[in-house]
């Protein structure tokens, strides 16, 4: 289930049935600080490949939405699955932590099926510098920095259901799924992303996909 910020901004219409338990525990100061390169596609993250830098996974998006341990448990879930979205953390604890934070935002989908089930988009609207404090508004969200790994990139939306920058690859997901020309990209630096996105929203570059109610 969506808390009603999240299903206002990125129109999913997903229900995510499975109810997996807390994964909560606490976060070993002796954890090593490891950077992972995130996915350019943004309709499939699958991979068949594991790094071994990753002490565990979490599958936000896939055919059970959870921690996984070893990616040899985690691809299942997320192969031949049309946009999932997981992501590896240097150890179970902080991947835990992490899908606590995004189940409680509603931000966790099992989907049965190999996709998603998105509402339809129905028109864009052009956004301009008025729209610019609602478009940064995820960055400094709690819930984008508990779940952002470390060392991890900076996104921008221009086209999507909420156009911005954000910390996580789980939220471009959410706001580019399903969306016939979505555009985002991926920055190393916060004021780089920034940056960029104002560059675009200033030259009349960023518009809202809005999708059906």
């Amino acid at each position: 289930m969506t808390d009603e910020l999240t299903q206002r901004l990125f129109g999913l219409a997903i229900a995510d049935d499975a109810a997996p338990p807390s994964y909560s525990t606490s976060l070993p100061a002796s954890e090593p600080v490891i950077a992972s390169r995130p996915s350019t596609n943004i309709q499939s993250r699958s991979s068949t490949k594991r790094s071994a830098k990753h002490g565990a996974y979490v599958v936000f998006i896939g055919k059970n939405a959870g921690v996984y341990r070893t990616w040899k448990d985690c691809f299942p879930n997320v192969n031949g699955v049309k946009h999932n979205s997981y992501q590896g953390y240097p150890s179970f604890a902080e991947a835990g932590a992490a899908f606590d934070v995004a189940r409680a935002r509603g931000l966790t989908f099992s989907c049965a099926n190999t996709a998603l089930t998105v509402a339809r988009q129905t028109s864009e609207t052009r956004l301009t510098s008025e729209d610019l404090i609602l478009c940064l508004a995820f960055l400094d969200d709690d819930a984008s920095n508990a779940i952002a790994p470390p060392g991890h990139f900076y996104y921008t939306v221009f086209k999507g259901s909420q156009p911005g920058v954000y910390r996580t690859y789980l939220e471009v997901v959410l706001a580019t799924t399903g969306l016939a020309g979505a555009v985002h990209g991926s920055y190393r630096a916060r004021e780089e992303a920034i940056t960029a996105f104002k560059r675009e929203l200033d030259s009349g570059r960023v518009y809202r996909l809005n999708r059906a109610l």
